[in-house]
């Protein structure tokens, strides 16, 4: 359907066609943190909705194009702090 395409991101989706819906919910429950080690852990983390299951994988020209990007920006920053990526 042209007027829903996942390809061209200038185009705004009807709600009424294709409204938003609830697919789950994420908890991050308290906690004390011992911050020079959290902090270690959160800069070495690495986020990309590609390593899931090829199913649930993003689709869309931009999606694809995110998929080029993250593995990049990720690369620098492990760079930038003297790690290997």
């Amino acid at each position: 359907n042209p007027k829903m395409s996942i390809d061209d991101v200038t185009i705004r989706w009807s709600e009424k066609k294709s409204p938003f819906f609830t697919v789950g919910r994420l908890t991050v429950k308290h906690q004390i943190i011992d911050f020079d080690k959290q902090y270690d852990s959160a800069e070495n983390l690495r986020f990309s909705p590609w390593n899931g299951l090829v199913v649930h994988r993003p689709v869309g020209a931009l999606n694809r194009l995110r998929n080029v990007v993250y593995p990049i920006v990720a690369k620098y920053r492990y760079q930038k702090r003297g790690l290997k990526y």
